[in-house]
């Protein structure tokens, strides 16, 4: 320990305006910190919600002509493919609630957030939309497989901006058919 620390410990003149401005500086830190916890808390929090209310539209929007599809084979709910019959549902919701309500932009596979400057404030990547719909669901209507949009990212944002914070988040919403 340095010489002029180990006397100013030891000192009996009483001056204090060091510690005052070591406390302060403690201070402003942890409110930073916290802010800043706060902030990603709020980020992580908003973006969550979001997806989940464009998911649960999703299956709104979509669930009438799937189980119509299902139960009377009659709608054009379905298209084959080289893999099987694949269920045709919209998800532009999804894709609305992003840029409408988050205000994010597309950049390549990822949607970003900018703040007024043009800085990045937060991203969503690897943004994936999976759709269950069986055409023949099988079993009682308590087991029988579901209607089903999942959603699948992973959000991006720096901590204290120094400190890169990675969060994968998932949102699955599901609904059963008419019996």
């Amino acid at each position: 320990m340095p010489k002029w620390l180990v006397r100013f410990l030891h000192s009996k003149a009483g001056n204090m305006y060091p510690l005052v401005a070591a406390y302060l500086l403690l201070a402003m830190f942890l409110l930073a910190v916290s802010m800043e916890l706060w902030r990603g808390h709020a980020v992580t929090t908003g973006a969550y919600n979001a997806v989940r209310s464009a998911v649960s539209d999703t299956v709104t929007e979509n669930a009438a002509n799937l189980y119509s599809a299902q139960t009377d084979m009659a709608a054009d709910a379905y298209a084959y493919a080289d893999n099987g019959w694949m269920a045709q549902a919209d998800t532009s919701a999804i894709t609305n609630m992003l840029q409408n309500h988050l205000g994010l932009r597309q950049s390549g596979s990822d949607w970003v957030c900018y703040d007024g400057d043009g800085h990045e404030l937060y991203r969503l990547s690897g943004l994936a939309v999976q759709i269950t719909n069986p055409y023949a669901p099988q079993g009682s209507p308590s087991s029988a497989s579901k209607f089903t949009v999942t959603v699948t990212w992973t959000l991006d944002y720096t901590f204290l901006n120094i400190m890169p914070m990675s969060t994968p988040m998932k949102v699955a919403v599901s609904s059963s058919g008419k019996f």
